[in-house]
């Protein structure tokens, strides 16, 4: 069987009252939080479970770097400093400086990952719920939620890995300031990556397909995914981040099918 291309997807007509998908991007990763209170009471229902799991998570990640996260960290990067400078203030300084960072972000990602997996069919209801709500749907069966199981955790895997470079780079005097922004670029590719699976997942995209679409709509991609990565440290975001991947991509797939830029 083959897997259907974005163009052959079948969408409705575009509205010219439908924002651009530049402008589609940037209003769903503004108020991602709050999106799926704003999109019907069936869109609000099915987000108030995900929602919980959330604040639970994510409350959960930011104990953890703080009681064993931190700490598990400087235990690694002060022996390390420790082949460059002597024991003193400024070790434990830089120490610091890696540390807390690190071990909080480390431990608020696998908190969000993790309820973000055990959340996802939950998240793929109502990711549908939110294409139905654009006038959009997909052909087939899709990949299914085992796939999309797999690819949310190697993003999780990857973003996670990135970001530890990119913090540790960011540390770099002068220089530092430009692996700051390219870390948070990679952040955005990764969050908006997972909040858009769901609705790849049931198109039936793989992985080259996805990234040719990315591509394409680069734009709206990364203005979506910059703005709702700095959503994610706040407990209770992420369904409301995945109701934005869905707007985005149903909008996405409604451009490709009908050959406009809605």
């Amino acid at each position: 069987m083959t897997t259907p291309s974005p163009e052959s997807l079948p969408a409705s007509a575009p509205s010219s009252e439908q924002p651009s998908l530049a402008g589609t991007g940037l209003s769903s990763g503004l108020v991602a939080p709050m999106l799926a209170f704003t999109m019907g009471k069936k869109i609000a229902a099915l987000s108030l479970v995900p929602f919980t799991i959330s604040v639970v998570m994510v409350i959960a990640g930011l104990s953890l770097g703080v009681s064993h996260g931190v700490e598990w960290v400087a235990g690694i990067v002060d022996p390390a400093l420790s082949y460059l400078l002597d024991e003193g203030w400024f070790r434990s300084l830089l120490t610091g400086l890696v540390s807390w960072p690190v071990g909080l972000l480390s431990s608020v990602v696998l908190g969000y990952q993790i309820g973000f997996l055990i959340s996802l069919p939950l998240l793929d209801r109502l990711a549908l719920a939110v294409e139905r709500h654009e006038g959009w749907h997909a052909p087939g069966k899709g990949l299914g939620l085992a796939t999309s199981a797999l690819s949310v955790s190697i993003i999780m895997v990857v973003w996670l890995c990135g970001s530890l470079v990119f913090m540790l780079l960011g540390l770099i005097p002068v220089v530092g300031v430009a692996f700051v922004v390219l870390g948070w670029l990679w952040s955005s590719v990764c969050v908006a990556l997972d909040a858009l699976d769901p609705s790849f997942a049931r198109a039936g995209l793989g992985l080259s397909q996805r990234l040719r679409l990315l591509r394409r709509h680069a734009v709206p991609v990364l203005t979506f995914g910059a703005l709702a990565s700095l959503w994610m440290m706040i407990p209770g975001s992420y369904p409301g981040i995945v109701v934005g991947g869905s707007r985005l991509a149903s909008r996405i797939f409604m451009s490709e099918a009908t050959g406009q830029e809605l």
